[in-house]
């Protein structure tokens, strides 16, 4: 997020300017979603039932996320420096930890 504030237009390019551009980039970035999907699915091991949760929840997450920096970079918030990672970290745990956990997160002061 801090690379995001810093450097808005690079930020713009690799995440907004990225879907209008040719297959290569494009397949970069679906390679960075499911890398992204690979750390939220390791989430499942802290339930008791790390089954009862699929794969396709963390690539779910990890498109949420994508398209909530997506929005956020579009309609400039990230240039304005407004800190929305709780509500990223919000989206991740929710469908491992539950509502509580999740909302235990939006507290969570951004380090700085």
């Amino acid at each position: 997020m801090r690379f995001f504030e810093e450097d808005p237009a690079r930020a713009r390019f690799l995440v907004v300017e990225v879907n209008g551009t040719g297959s290569g980039a494009q397949s970069r970035r679906d390679r960075t979603l499911q890398g992204l999907a690979d750390i939220v699915d390791g989430g499942r091991e802290e339930l008791e039932k790390p089954e009862s949760v699929s794969r396709c929840t963390a690539e779910i997450v990890a498109g949420a996320i994508y398209g909530t920096v997506l929005g956020r970079i579009e309609s400039g918030y990230i240039e304005r420096r407004e800190d929305f990672l709780a509500e990223l970290v919000y989206i991740a745990v929710l469908p491992y930890l539950g509502s509580r956990a999740a909302e235990d997160e939006l507290l969570v002061q951004p380090l700085r």
